[in-house]
């Protein structure tokens, strides 16, 4: 329902088995099928940013640290050029503020990506009233998808 099929470039976390987390192997299948350019997260060596690798179907994944599957190997896509970016959290309020896990990976990537590039969380539940601690470099969703509805903000 969401007019994002016309983009290109998707980032795509990769779901981890140890969270109960919304699992996007189909939605990574579904854009491979579609042609479209996949990149995928991997933390960089000093454990602060969030590189953007690009991600094909042969891609070998391996678990860092945390547990969180990434590419073996990184062709590194700018974030420039990604224009829809889905996003795993943990919860979100009915402003498109959310609460990650607590890093603030995704904040830094979305911040370096263009202000037309489209935000969608990605979660089990509904959004909360309100969540009160903001910081002033959180940057809020555009959707969420839930598997009941989809929340524009």
């Amino acid at each position: 329902e969401l007019h994002i099929w016309q983009k290109k470039v998707f980032h795509v976390f990769l779901s981890m088995d140890s969270h109960k987390e919304v699992k996007t192997k189909e939605l990574l299948s579904f854009l491979h099928e579609n042609e479209k350019t996949v990149v995928v997260p991997k933390i960089d060596s000093q454990g602060n940013e969030l590189m953007n690798c690009r991600f094909l179907p042969s891609t070998d994944l391996v678990e860092n640290d945390w547990g969180i599957p990434e590419p073996e190997f990184c062709r590194v896509v700018h974030p420039h050029k990604i224009e829809v970016v889905f996003i795993p959290l943990l919860i979100s309020d009915k402003k498109g503020n959310r609460i990650g896990y607590g890093k603030g990976f995704y904040d830094k990537l979305l911040s370096n990506c263009t202000p037309e590039t489209v935000k969608i969380g990605l979660n089990f539940f509904s959004p909360i009233q309100e969540i009160k601690e903001i910081e002033t470099t959180d940057v809020p969703l555009d959707f969420l998808v839930t598997p009941h509805e989809i929340f524009s903000y």
